[in-house]
């Protein structure tokens, strides 16, 4: 009797699905980092026989990834499961790119002569950073009030599946540019929320905000191991957000190229997000011919 009920239930659910009318969200919103993805600065300054040098900070990828504030572009089909539009499915597809609104960076580097310490110049440098996230992922979404077909609030959960890459850039030229980059792979979920207003049958916007946790599941470490050495012109480093331990001449002077060893904390990828998008309400059942 039992299992009659619940196949009754699923088939009464299917047979009052609005597969036939998705919806498209397109959005634009300004993404802000939290915990260890957000860092004050990637450049630490000192000097040398009072010339003042820029070097890179040594807490960055060891405590933090020194994110600004970004900004983030998605796209999201909502798929309604009942004939209300009040639970739907969603699947969304999006990119994050941090330190948008941060300017490039000057600063004197030096070399010296090592056989003769009075022997060195420091020139200029131009230093720039940043780090992006592209996520695509699928969850559920509530939107109670949707039956009135005009207002109505929205809540939803995804699951999400996070590509992380950070890019460090010095050019002592106009004509010469060297990078470092760190890319990982990382499973995590986001919140969302927010108000839409339905102008039409066709068109509506939506304004939201959204908070991820990027980085809940294959965390990754170093480890000490000599084939994870962080060094310019390397680009497939490891993130490393999982605690260990790492070797380093990112900050070193760039003469000198030894790598020094970091011990690496615990690192959260998290960040929010407020977004302003526009609906596209979709009708895709054919329309059957009367019969005369």
């Amino acid at each position: 009797m039992l299992k009659t009920i619940i196949i009754l239930a699923i088939l009464s659910t299917i047979s009052y699905s609005q597969f036939d009318k998705p919806i498209i969200r397109i959005g634009l919103g300004v993404s802000e980092p939290f915990d260890e993805l957000k860092g004050k600065d990637y450049l630490m300054y000192s000097s040398y026989r009072g010339i003042q040098l820029a070097l890179i900070d040594t807490n960055l990828y060891k405590t933090n990834y020194a994110a600004q504030t970004g900004i983030n572009f998605f796209g999201a089909v909502k798929i309604n499961f009942d004939k209300y539009n009040i639970v739907r499915g969603s699947g969304f597809l999006g990119f994050t790119s941090f330190n948008t609104f941060q300017s490039k960076k000057k600063g004197n580097q030096i070399y010296l002569n090592p056989n003769d310490s009075n022997d060195y110049f420091t020139p200029p440098q131009d230093y720039n950073y940043s780090f992006s996230a592209f996520s695509f992922g699928f969850g559920l979404e509530l939107a109670p009030t949707s039956f009135t077909k005009v207002f109505s609030p929205y809540f939803g959960a995804n699951v999400s599946f996070n590509s992380f890459t950070s890019t460090l850039e010095r050019s002592p030229s106009t004509y010469d540019t060297v990078r470092f980059k760190t890319t990982g792979f990382r499973i995590g979920a986001n919140f969302d929320a927010g108000l839409e207003y339905k102008f039409s049958n066709v068109f509506g916007m939506a304004l939201g905000v959204k908070y991820d946790l990027g980085n809940l599941l294959l965390k990754e470490s170093s480890g000490g191991s000599t084939a994870d050495f962080y060094e310019w012109g390397r680009q497939n480093a490891n993130l490393n957000d999982e605690e260990g331990v790492f070797r380093s001449s990112l900050p070193n002077y760039l003469s000198n190229n030894f790598p020094k060893q970091y011990t690496a904390n615990k690192k959260k990828i998290n960040w929010g997000t407020v977004y302003l998008a526009v609906n596209i309400y979709l009708n895709t059942k054919t329309k059957k011919t009367p019969k005369k």
